[in-house]
């Protein structure tokens, strides 16, 4: 499984390209940690970079993402908001108000809630099916 730097998560909705992976000794026992699993070959890593989704996920924390799941409401998510360019995790949720199409929650209140109204404003990079912390 390919650890991508957060900040390039959604370069791989087409293909990872080798500069993007991440490579150093961390990065060797992480990806050697989850050798033997089963997941897509469209699964990806990341480490994540903010305290949004504290306490749930912290800074730090390492997840597996897969890209050909759809994401059911409360299931955590890898976005890409493409006016700010930046990828984030948030918490999936569907929307009951006419004007949006669903709304990415943070778990952390200081962290507003994306309500999604255009597919441009958010593109869904995949769904995390592992969370890994690791205490040093």
């Amino acid at each position: 499984i390919p650890l991508i730097e957060m900040e390039n998560a959604h370069l791989t909705q087409s293909k990872i390209e080798k500069e993007n992976i991440l490579e150093d000794a961390k990065t060797k026992i992480i990806t050697d940690s989850v050798l033997g699993r089963t997941h897509g070959q469209d699964a990806f890593a990341v480490i994540l970079d903010d305290n949004s989704m504290e306490p749930v996920f912290k800074k730090n924390d390492f997840v597996i993402i897969e890209q050909n799941l759809k994401p059911n409401p409360g299931d955590f998510v890898l976005i890409h908001i493409p006016q700010k360019n930046k990828n984030c995790l948030r918490q999936y949720s569907e929307s009951y108000s006419n004007h949006s199409l669903f709304q990415l929650l943070p778990q952390n209140q200081l962290w507003p809630v994306i309500e999604v109204t255009d597919k441009k404003e958010a593109v869904i990079l995949g769904k995390i099916i592992e969370h890994r912390r690791f205490f040093e």
